[in-house]
C-alpha cells in the first residue's frame, strides 16, 4: 500500500447497514446466539440485546429556550454553532441571554443530557449530538430552541445513546424524518424519540460506551497527526515557493538593498516593481440575480469568489445565469486569466490568486473577482501567480484589508496596484516556475495520500461505532488486540495501535531506524519553525528519550556548547532520514534545514508501532518545546541533563546545585547565558512537569565540541 496507516475500506460505512470493519473484523469477537431483529437495515441483533424506539429509553426529551434580550451577564444558552460535526463542544463566544427563572429551569443542562440539532441546511449539522461533560454541566448553560435534550432513563447509559445518535444508524434516520421548509431541515422530539436501535443490558452498554471511547480517541489522534502534516506540507509548500519568488534559485547570487524596510535585500540582478508596472489593467466582474445551483456545461455561469481559492482555478464553483438575463461576452474567462478574490467573510481567503489553465465556455467573472491583465514582456502568468500567492504579497493584503471584523473583507483596487513583487527576468521566472511546478507535485501528491488516510480513517471509526453499536462485533470479554494476520500487509501497525497494542510485530528494528522514526515525528511537528535545525533537533530527541524513557534510542551525549549532543547520533539520523526518503537537512537551507522528501510522512506508522502508547506524553512535550526558541530549547535540555546526572549520581537536588553543575562542570561557552536565566527556567520547568528521574545515560565531557557542526 502507498501509506500504511491505511486501512482497506469499511463495507457500507455510511449506508445505515452496520458491518464489521473489513480487513480488521477477525481482530473483534462475534455474538454466537443472535435472532432477526425484524428490520431490514439493521439485519441480526444479539439474542439478549432488545429492538425498541428511543423514545422508551428516556426520562425527558424536550425543546430549548432563547428569551427576549441579550444580557452579558445573564444565562449561557448553547447554539448549534457551539456544536461540532462529529458531536463535540467548541464553546468560544457563546450567547448571554436575559431569562425568566422558570425558562431556566427548564433548559438547565446536567451532567449526560444529550443536546441534538434539530435545524440546519445542510445534512452533516441536522441531527449532531453532543454529551454535556461535567465542565459543560458547570457552566450553569441552558441550550436554544433550535436544540433538543434527551435525558436517558436509568436503564439506558447516555454514552452508549451518544454513539448510536452520532452513528449512520441514527444520523440517516434523523436525516430521513427531517421535513424540508424554505430550505432548512427540521426535526422534532416526535422524530428524533422514534429512531430504532437495538439495546443490551445497561452494563454492556457502558462497557461498549467505554471501549468505543478508548478506539475512537486513539483513531482521533492518528486523524490529528495526519493533519497535523497536511498543515505542515501546506506551510513548507508556502515557504519553498516564497523563498524562489524572493531570493531566487542560486544561493550565492549578490544581494542588494530594496529600498524597503521590511523587505530588506534582494538578488542584486532583480528589479524591485510596484505591481501596477506589471499589469495593464485590472478588470472587476458582473453578479447579477443567479440561480443557486450549478449550471450545465452548455448554460452560461456566474463564478462564485470561491473558484480562485486554494491557488488553482474551479469551473464547477458557479451559478447558473437565469434564462432570459443576457450574459456580458467582455467578462467571460478564458484559458491564461489571472483572477484574484476581491472580498470575502474570511481574511485569509481575500487576494487568493488562480491562474486559469483551462476552462470551459460560457463563465463570467462575478463581482467578488478581479480579473489581472499583466504584461507579458515583464512577466509570465505564472511567475505572477506564485508571487502573488506568497508570503511577501500575503503579508501586504493583510495590513490593507478593510472592513468591519465578521463582515466581508475587500481589497480595494489600488490597493493591488501598490503590492511590491520582485521581478527577475523573464528566463529565470521561467526556471523558477519549473523548479517550484516539480517541488509543488511532491508537495501535492504527499497532501493527497495524507488526505486519503485521513478519510479512510474517518470512515473506518464510523463503521467501527456502527458495528459495535448493532452487535456485529462483541467488543465486551473478548481479545481487543488485532493480530498481523487480521489486517491486510501493511495495516497491522495501525490496527494494532487502535486497539491499544504497544507492538504491532515481532521484528525488532536497529536503533539507528528507530532514531530517524523518532526524529522524523519530532520534524513533522515541530520542525516548521525558522529556527528549527540540528540543535534543536538534537534537545528534542534527549529530552523525549529520556523523559518518555525510550529504551530505544541509546544516546551517549556529551556536556557540549549547545547543550547534550550525540554527534555520532546526529550522523545517524540525518543519513536515515535522508536514505529512507523522508527528511534531507541542508545546512544552509532557508527557510526550512529539514526539506520534506518523496515520502515524507511514511515514518508514522513505524512511530505508532514503536511509541503509540506513549502519544500523549510524547504530545505533551512538543507543544511545549514548539513554544521555545533554539537558546530556551538549550537551557531547558542542559538543565534536565544536569538535573539527571545529579540524580544518577545520587547527590542532593537544588537550583544552586543545579546551576552550578552547569556554569561550573559544563562547557564554558554555558557562562554567556546570564546567571538568572537558567534559574527562572528550574520552576517553569517544574510546573510543566518536565522532572528527570535519573533515566538513561549520564552525560560526558566533550573532547571535542561538534554540536555547531
Amino acid at each position: 500500500m502507498p501509506d500504511a496507516m491505511l486501512f482497506s475500506s469499511p463495507t457500507n460505512a455510511g449506508a445505515g447497514v452496520a458491518h464489521a470493519p473489513s480487513g480488521a473484523g477477525a481482530s473483534f469477537g462475534h455474538y454466537t446466539n443472535t435472532r432477526e431483529s425484524g428490520i431490514p437495515w439493521l439485519e441480526r441483533v444479539p439474542g439478549h440485546w432488545t429492538v425498541r424506539r428511543l423514545k422508551t429509553c428516556l426520562a425527558r426529551n424536550d425543546g430549548g429556550v432563547w428569551g427576549e434580550d441579550f444580557d452579558p451577564d445573564g444565562t449561557i444558552v448553547l447554539r448549534s454553532t457551539e456544536q461540532t460535526v462529529g458531536g463535540d463542544w467548541k464553546i468560544e463566544d457563546p450567547a448571554r441571554r436575559a431569562l425568566s427563572a422558570s425558562e431556566r429551569a427548564a433548559a438547565l443542562l446536567a451532567q449526560g443530557d444529550l443536546v441534538i440539532t434539530k435545524s440546519s441546511g445542510s445534512e452533516f449539522h441536522i441531527g449532531k449530538t453532543s454529551i454535556v461533560t461535567a465542565e459543560v454541566a458547570a457552566l450553569g448553560c441552558c441550550f436554544s430552541n433550535f436544540m433538543q435534550r434527551l435525558r436517558c432513563g436509568r436503564l439506558t447509559a447516555p454514552r452508549f445513546a451518544y454513539y448510536i445518535l452520532n452513528s449512520p444508524i441514527g444520523r440517516e434516520q434523523m436525516v430521513y424524518g427531517s421535513n424540508t421548509s424554505t430550505g432548512l431541515a427540521n426535526l422534532n422530539g416526535g422524530v428524533i424519540g422514534n429512531i430504532i436501535a437495538a439495546w443490551p443490558p445497561l452494563p454492556e452498554q457502558e462497557a461498549i460506551a467505554a471501549w468505543l471511547d478508548e478506539r475512537t480517541r486513539r483513531i482521533d489522534e492518528l486523524v490529528g497527526a495526519k493533519r497535523r502534516l497536511i498543515d505542515l506540507l501546506a506551510e513548507q509548500r508556502t515557504a519553498l515557493i516564497t523563498h524562489a519568488v524572493t531570493k531566487g534559485l542560486n544561493p550565492h547570487a549578490p544581494m542588494k538593498p530594496s529600498g524597503i524596510d521590511w523587505l530588506g535585500d534582494v538578488p542584486g540582478h532583480w528589479e524591485v516593481k510596484r505591481l501596477r508596472h506589471l499589469v495593464s489593467r485590472i478588470e472587476q466582474g458582473w453578479s447579477p440575480e443567479a440561480d443557486q445551483r450549478e449550471a450545465n456545461d452548455d448554460e452560461w455561469a456566474v463564478m462564485r469568489a470561491g473558484c480562485a481559492n486554494g491557488g488553482s482555478f474551479d469551473e464547477t464553483d458557479n451559478k447558473a445565469l437565469p434564462a432570459g438575463v443576457l450574459p456580458d461576452p467582455s467578462l467571460e474567462i478564458r484559458p491564461g486569466d489571472l483572477l484574484m478574490s476581491r472580498a470575502c467573510g474570511s481574511t485569509d481567503l481575500v487576494g487568493s490568486v488562480a491562474l486559469v489553465r483551462a476552462c470551459r465556455r460560457k463563465l463570467l467573472l462575478c463581482d467578488k473577482l478581479f480579473r489581472l491583465r499583466y504584461r507579458r514582456k515583464l512577466v509570465t502568468p505564472e511567475f505572477l501567480a506564485m508571487a502573488l500567492g506568497s508570503r511577501l504579497v500575503r503579508f501586504q493584503l493583510e495590513r490593507d484589508l478593510s472592513g468591519a471584523e465578521g463582515l466581508a473583507r475587500n481589497i480595494a483596487q489600488s490597493a493591488i496596484k501598490e503590492l511590491v513583487v520582485l521581478v527577475p527576468s523573464v528566463d529565470e521566472q521561467r526556471a523558477i516556475v519549473a523548479h517550484l511546478d516539480a517541488a509543488c507535485a511532491r508537495f501535492d501528491a504527499l497532501t493527497a495520500a495524507a488526505e486519503a488516510a485521513t478519510t479512510r480513517l474517518t470512515e473506518y471509526r464510523q463503521a467501527l461505532i456502527s458495528a459495535a453499536v448493532t452487535g456485529k462485533i462483541r467488543v465486551c470479554g473478548t481479545a481487543s488486540v488485532a493480530s498481523s494476520e487480521a489486517a491486510p500487509v501493511g495495516e497491522a501497525a495501525i490496527a494494532g495501535r487502535i486497539n491499544g497494542a504497544t507492538t504491532g510485530t515481532t521484528r525488532t528494528a536497529n536503533k539507528h531506524f528507530q532514531r530517524a522514526v523518532l526524529a522524523a515525528e519530532i520534524i513533522a511537528r515541530i520542525g516548521q519553525q525558522q529556527t528549527f535545525g540540528r540543535v534543536k533537533l538534537q534537545k528534542a530527541l534527549i529530552l523525549a528519550e529520556g523523559h518518555l524513557q525510550l529504551a530505544e534510542i541509546e544516546s551517549q551525549p556529551v556536556r557540549a556548547a549547545a547543550g547534550p549532543f550525540d554527534n555520532a547520533m546526529m550522523r545517524s539520523v540525518q543519513s536515515q532520514l535522508q536514505k529512507s526518503q523522508w527528511y534531507e537537512y541542508r545546512k544552509d537551507g532557508k527557510p526550512l534545514k529539514f526539506v520534506p522528501l518523496a515520502k515524507a510522512g511514511g515514518h508514522k506508522a513505524y512511530f505508532d508501532r514503536y511509541w503509540g502508547a506513549k502519544e500523549a506524553g510524547f504530545a505533551a512535550l512538543m507543544g511545549l518545546l514548539a513554544k521555545l526558541d533554539t537558546r530556551r530549547s538549550e537551557i531547558v535540555a542542559t538543565l534536565y541533563s544536569a538535573w539527571n546526572d545529579i540524580l544518577i549520581d545520587k547527590k542532593p537536588v537544588t537550583d544552586e546545585a543545579l546551576v552550578a553543575e552547569v556554569l561550573t562542570r559544563w562547557d564554558p561557552a554555558k557562562t554567556a547565558i546570564p546567571q538568572a536565566k537558567w534559574r527562572a527556567a528550574l520552576p517553569w520547568m517544574r510546573g510543566q512537569g518536565l522532572v528527570p528521574t535519573g533515566y538513561g545515560a549520564h552525560t560526558r565531557l566533550a573532547s571535542r565540541d561538534r554540536s555547531k557542526e
